[in-house]
């Protein structure tokens, strides 16, 4: 039977760590194929042909949870002092959605926040972006109702038009597909 030392040295030899894997879910990791990523860059290309998109005409489109109470960073103290505290604004947060838009060329658009709320209050917004889009849905996840706001949030920032069009690619999550969106 291999001992601990025989393990690590392997892991030396080899160039091998022990890491966390990144979660990922089912569906996402099926759909990962050579077939459809091949999909993905034809049709790319034909819209980048067609359209002759710049850098800063094509955008990527993703969600992020982001908490409202941060992790305090590591402080100095005293050796032996058993409690080093800094003060946060809750014992547990609440996760808001970031909806992040970023052109190729690295231009942002505002972020466009989503609360976890049935109805917005103004003082969600205390310290945010004053350009920021904002939103709120029972869960704390988009959904196909608040997906109408972001592409007119979208549009309000960047003002693609017939003659200069803008490209947004994003995930085919079903939140992201409603009549509403499309027309």
């Amino acid at each position: 039977m291999a001992v601990l030392d025989w393990l690590r040295a392997f892991m030396k030899q080899n160039r091998l760590s022990l890491r966390t894997p990144e979660q990922t879910c089912i569906s996402r990791a099926i759909s990962f194929t050579e077939a459809n990523v091949e999909v993905f860059f034809d049709n790319l290309i034909c819209l980048k042909a067609k359209y002759r998109f710049e850098p800063q005409d094509m955008y990527n489109l993703d969600e992020a949870a982001a908490t409202t109470v941060h992790k305090p960073p590591k402080v100095l103290a005293q050796t032996g002092c058993r409690t080093v505290g800094q003060a946060t604004s809750a014992k547990r947060g609440s996760l808001v959605t970031m909806v992040a838009i970023i052109s190729a060329s690295g231009t942002a658009v505002p972020p466009f926040l989503v609360f976890p709320r049935e109805h917005f209050k103004d003082h969600m917004l205390h310290n945010a972006l004053p350009v920021s889009g904002v939103g709120a849905t029972a869960s704390d996840w988009m959904n196909s109702k608040l997906f109408l706001p972001v592409l007119l949030h979208f549009v309000k920032h960047e003002c693609p038009t017939k003659e200069q069009p803008k490209l947004i690619i994003l995930d085919n999550h079903e939140s992201h597909t409603s009549i509403a969106a499309i027309s």
